[in-house]
């Protein structure tokens, strides 16, 4: 009789009765009945022959074994990656442990690898013990430090188990703490067989006075939990030295103090004093610019800290044009002028070295600034400099001032009679023939000119008189006439017979015009046109025009580890203090730099319903390309991590920068080494806006390719953490709502809108920076996002599934406006769905983010406030959004869209009523569809009797394609 076969306890296969592992999945098959005992221990069950370490150590079973790569760890992961353990376990018959071993030998982190072959090992829980977290101390009290004093302490992180101990390591609220030797960073990733050693230092220089005790947090988050370390300390206050604000604590006090006597609290702001004592505490002064004088230092103060509103300024000065000799020397003065009973304050800046902008005069309503340039250099091109100036007042209002100044000097000296003597001629010189008859005095090219004694010595006249007159400029190329020829010519003949000549430019300029007259009326049309338009340009605009490459944002990626894929986005200032951050940033308040770009922002793949972070050390592996792009200058990446790939585009100005990483379960590579699976790539690049044509938007790509074998179900999830200046709560206009968006708001599916705006100002008339956010695409091959969510950044101190810039797919979602975030924290979250991705197939994703424009205006009294934004691409019989937003609506307010000939609505009436939403901004939103044409056109919206227009262009292709 033939031996009964043995059925697998867990797949349930038939296998012959000699069979000890199920031929099938690897489960053991020795039953009770042949062994006469119980079930078996597998972990302790013998190898048909030992596993032996480089040091003679010999392991007989799965619990030798793993506490043996647990003491021998090093060894252990040299013979994993070597493919010792996956020879050793194919040869006694454990297939599916010997691919386990291929698999985690591939794992990008060596120590992780050995560590996830372990928890694949069939071995006893109490032999081999998860990994289990022990921090020490939890509580640290600093006691009092002085600002600039530097502290160091340790912290004890013990691993209680026998597997490996790894997570990050971040501090939260607390600017003044870093982890590690100097200069430290404030978030790192850590790895720990039994114990590690980090030291914490305390950066004085980025202490702050405070009348209460300061609390940091140091946040320990690993495989084996949570763990939070409570820091703190005190620094006191240096009260205000001197004077009348003599014994100021706070910033508030020394305003109240100030506002008191105003007259003699200036004297403390314009000479610095005040300045210095934030210092001494550690502040950040946000004052801009110089300080002023008088009464208008305490109103710039003011302003600043917020406390009171500026008043409406106007530059009185719209241009400047002069005239002077190479060398010489210029003065005048602009102003600028208050509209409300306020103090007004300003400074220049030049863009241009010899034109020197000095410090103003503020008095009452009046701030004179003098400029001067000290020496008038020779122009590079022609006889004219060119200039700017940009002259900041209250309220940050901007003026740009264009000079321009004519040297006089330049001209080349025109040969004497002498010099043109009787010769050979040359073809680059011919002495012109004697003319039959005299010139008559009026063309003697050389007649003296008067000039002035000095560059300013034109008696009374207004400076809008100086910037209108012109010096009369020498003739070139005539012929001179020698004494002896002027001679020779009767003076009376010359005048009466040239009397003719006087009449003849009135009599061509009558003729021009009567030709004009007559084309006019011949060439007019039978009935007027409903809207003006310049004629449409019959081919590309953008290669008729003189494109402007400079980059307007600048895109930072975080140099840290695990955080190296993320990316943050910068308006550049003159110097890195002046930079003005579009996504949250680490800002220095002592230098105002920026750091750590892009750490609170990440990208989460969902692949087969398990969470990634683009990018995290052992959240999938990085393609081959970027080991070789940085081996040669970094061969310990693949332990660090990779910074992105910069790659050429072609026909843009700027690079794009490229993130590959590999999410497999396959062991096939493809011809470049990289394993079979889903390879997502990020893409980050600056591009050019359709509306103004400047490179200020940043066009974010998330392609996800399946090279493998076998469908798999992928999803993307991309969170920004929207930050404009300091607000880092800022609202959100949306088209076709009727309020701002400050608490959280959810859309999905076609109620998505095309774009999301937001003001670092809720001010329609000074909005500050305007962020603009592409939701969808103009390129069809883009996927529209499934989702989009606007809410609070999911903070830790919010609980739950809010993990900060380690949030995963879908955390709770609070209001941007949440208590417990103090000022506010927005972000957005945009959902790519989850789908089927079968082999060979590709999707597209992405987003664009950057500055945004709004054209505002105001009624008289400011009472009602008017703006107009235009987003889309801006491409002939493309559809894009113009969207008009109302601030204090009044009833039975009509609001008209104007659009150029050809344009036509296609969603929303051409006239609509304003909804009255008191204290809010209404949006009124079209859908408009543009011609089959090129070229310049204006659109405006009408409010009553107050109207706004903005111009765009059409071209053939839009920036974002």
């Amino acid at each position: 009789m033939a031996d009964a076969v043995q059925v697998c306890p867990k797949c349930q296969r038939a296998n012959p009765a000699e069979a000890t592992y199920c031929y099938f999945d690897g489960a053991v098959l020795v039953s009770t009945a042949t062994l006469g005992y119980g079930p078996i221990n597998v972990a302790n069950l013998p190898f048909p022959r030992p596993f032996v370490f480089a040091s003679g150590r010999m392991c007989r079973t799965f619990n030798e074994l793993a506490i043996g790569c647990i003491q021998e760890w090093q060894a252990a992961k040299e013979m994993l990656t070597g493919g010792y353990f996956e020879s050793f376990l194919a040869g006694i018959g454990r297939l599916d442990l010997a691919l386990a071993a291929r698999q985690e030998a591939q794992y990008p982190d060596p120590d992780r690898g050995l560590d996830r072959f372990l928890g694949r090992l069939p071995c006893d829980k109490d032999v081999v013990k998860p990994a289990k977290l022990a921090v020490e101390p939890l509580q640290i009290n600093l006691g009092t430090l002085a600002i600039g004093q530097d502290h160091q302490f340790e912290l004890h992180i013990y691993n209680q188990g026998l597997r490996l101990l790894y997570g990050d390591i971040f501090v939260e609220n607390a600017p003044w703490l870093v982890l590690g030797d100097a200069p430290g960073v404030q978030e790192k990733a850590f790895k720990c067989e039994r114990e590690l050693i980090l030291p914490v230092r305390i950066v004085g220089q980025k202490l702050r006075a405070s009348l209460k005790p300061q609390t940091g947090k140091i946040v320990v988050s690993s495989n084996a939990g949570k763990a939070e370390v409570i820091v703190q300390l005190q620094v006191p206050v240096k009260p205000f030295p001197e004077g009348i604000l003599k014994g100021a604590q706070t910033p508030k006090q020394l305003a109240e103090l100030a506002m008191k006597q105003p007259k003699e609290a200036a004297i403390y702001f314009e000479s610095g004093k005040v300045k210095e004592w934030y210092e001494a505490n550690g502040w950040s002064y946000g004052v801009q610019g110089p300080a002023a004088n008088g009464l208008a230092a305490v109103q710039q103060f003011l302003e600043a800290c917020g406390w009171t509103t500026p008043p409406k300024v106007v530059c009185e000065t719209e241009k400047i044009e002069l005239e002077g000799p190479l060398n010489g020397k210029l003065e005048f003065t602009v102003r600028v002028r208050g509209l409300d009973p306020k103090p007004v304050f300003a400074w220049a800046v030049s863009n241009q070295p010899w034109l020197v902008p000095g410090k103003a005069n503020c008095s009452g309503r009046i701030a004179t600034i003098p400029v001067s340039v000290p020496q008038i250099p020779a122009p590079q091109d022609g006889n004219t400099l060119s200039a700017e100036l940009t002259i900041t007042s209250n309220g940050r209002t901007k003026f740009s001032v264009p000079v321009t100044v004519r040297v006089r000097g330049l001209v080349s000296p025109v040969p004497t009679p002498a010099q043109m003597s009787p010769g050979p001629a040359s073809p680059a010189s011919v002495v012109p023939e004697p003319l039959s008859e005299p010139l008559p005095p009026w063309s003697v090219a050389n007649s003296p000119v008067p000039e002035p004694t000095s560059p300013f010595d034109f008696g009374p006249a207004s400076l809008t008189e100086l910037s209108g007159s012109r010096a009369a400029t020498r003739t070139e190329g005539v012929q001179l006439l020698d004494e002896a020829q002027l001679a020779d010519v009767p003076v009376r003949r010359r005048q009466r017979d040239t009397d003719w000549l006087h009449l003849m430019p009135l009599t061509l300029l009558l003729l021009v015009l009567a030709g004009l007259v007559l084309l006019d009326l011949f060439r007019r049309p039978s009935g007027s046109m409903a809207a003006t338009e310049k004629p449409p340009v019959q081919q590309d605009i953008v290669g008729q025009e003189r494109m402007d490459d400079t980059p307007y944002l600048r895109i930072m990626f975080n140099p840290n580890q695990g955080y190296r894929q993320r990316f943050g986005i910068v308006i550049p200032g003159k110097s890195r203090g002046e930079d003005k951050a579009l996504t949250f940033m680490d800002r220095d308040e002592k230098s105002g730099s920026l750091s750590n770009p892009g750490r609170t922002s990440n990208l989460v793949v969902r692949y087969e319903g398990k969470d990634y972070i683009f990018g995290r050390r052992g959240d999938g592996q990085p393609s081959i390309a970027h080991v070789q792009h940085h081996r040669a200058n970094k061969p310990q990446a693949q332990q660090d991590g990779y910074m992105p790939i910069p790659k050429t585009i072609p026909g843009e100005a700027h690079p794009a920068y490229e993130s590959i990483f590999i999410y497999s379960e396959e062991k096939e590579r493809d011809p470049q080494g990289d394993p079979l699976g889903i390879r997502v790539t990020q893409e980050v690049s600056l591009r050019r806006s359709d509306v103004t044509r400047k490179y200020e938007v940043v066009l974010v790509r998330f392609l996800v390719e399946n090279t493998g074998s076998k469908p798999r179900k992928i999803g993307l999830r991309y969170m920004l953490d929207t930050f404009i200046g300091t607000n880092d709560g800022v609202p959100f206009l949306i088209p076709g709502q009727d309020k701002l968006v400050q608490d959280k708001a959810e859309f999905r599916g076609q109620d998505i809108p095309q774009f999301l705006q937001a003001l670092e100002k809720p001010d329609l008339n000074n909005p500050g920076t305007v962020a603009h956010l592409i939701l969808r695409l103009p390129d069809e091959r883009y996927e529209m996002p499934e989702r989009v969510v606007l809410a609070a950044w999911p903070d830790s101190k919010l609980g739950g599934r809010c993990k900060g810039a380690s949030t995963e797919w879908e955390p709770e979602f609070h209001p941007m406006n949440d208590k417990r975030l103090g000022q506010g924290d927005s972000a957005v979250f945009i959902y790519w769905a989850e789908k089927e991705v079968a082999p060979g197939q590709k999707r597209e994703m992405g987003f664009a983010y950057g500055l945004g424009h709004l054209a505002a205006a105001s009624v008289a009294g400011g009472k009602t406030q008017l703006a107009l934004t235009v987003s889309g691409a801006l491409r002939r019989r493309s559809i894009f959004t113009v969207t008009a937003y109302v601030a204090n609506p009044e009833r039975a307010q009509q609001i008209a869209l104007l659009l150029p000939q050809g344009f036509r609505i296609v969603q929303g009436e051409a006239t609509r009523s304003v909804p009255v939403v008191p204290g809010r901004y209404v949006p009124v939103s079209w859908r408009v569809q543009a011609p089959d044409q090129l070229g310049e056109f204006e659109i405006a919206v009408q409010l009553g009797t107050l109207k706004q227009s903005q111009k765009i262009r059409l071209a053939d292709k839009s920036f974002l394609d």
